[in-house]
């Protein structure tokens, strides 16, 4: 029994030393996770800015007279982005109508001038708005009147400097050039803008 702990004892101590100088294996190396790389929040377009375009489409006459044929022209206007989806602002434009005869008569609506106000919601690269102002139209043979109008719209930006868009505007002319001839026009018209 002695023996048998004196070998044990021997045994132990020679294993001692082989492991006292083996090299120790390597701690592992921590797990680090990979970055989770987010997006970019998306940047809301800016609707801010002056703009100039043309514009072309239909035009349709009522009230006392009829008639209907295509319209077109040109716009020019400012719009402020406010920041919150919101943006308003301004506009001119002037159509010709060679083509617009009044059912009846040798007569034909000229023209019509407009400036107004646009104010709407934008929603990325929409603007939907509502229009309303002062037009003035001409029908040669019976001079000029001025009324109100009024509509609505929406654009698309196509990029940052190019949008596109329609629009569908009523007009109300209640007594034309001191006649009896109250008139009407209803157009709707697609329209090109670039932005600057």
């Amino acid at each position: 029994m002695k023996n048998t702990a004196i070998a044990l004892g021997l045994g132990a101590m020679m294993a001692l030393p082989a492991h006292a100088g083996a090299p120790t294996p390597p701690a592992a190396d921590p797990v680090v996770a990979e970055p989770v790389m987010t997006p970019a929040p998306a940047m809301a377009r800016d609707w801010t800015g002056f703009y100039l375009g043309g514009r072309l489409g239909y035009v349709d006459l009522g009230r006392d007279v009829r008639g209907d044929g295509a319209l077109g022209g040109v716009h020019a206007g400012y719009l402020q982005d406010f920041g919150n989806g919101f943006a308003a602002g301004v506009e001119a434009s002037y159509d010709r109508g060679n083509s617009v005869g009044i059912t009846g008569t040798d007569l034909s609506l000229r023209e019509v001038g407009r400036i107004g106000a646009r104010a709407g919601v934008t929603t990325g690269d929409f603007f939907i708005f509502g229009t309303a102002g002062a037009a003035r139209a001409r029908v040669p043979g019976l001079g000029s009147e001025t009324g109100p109008f009024g509509g609505i719209g929406v654009e698309y930006a196509l990029t940052d400097n190019v949008l596109l868009g329609g629009e569908v505007l009523y007009h109300r002319f209640s007594s034309f050039a001191d006649s009896p001839l109250g008139v009407s026009a209803t157009t709707a018209q697609a329209r090109v803008s670039f932005r600057f």
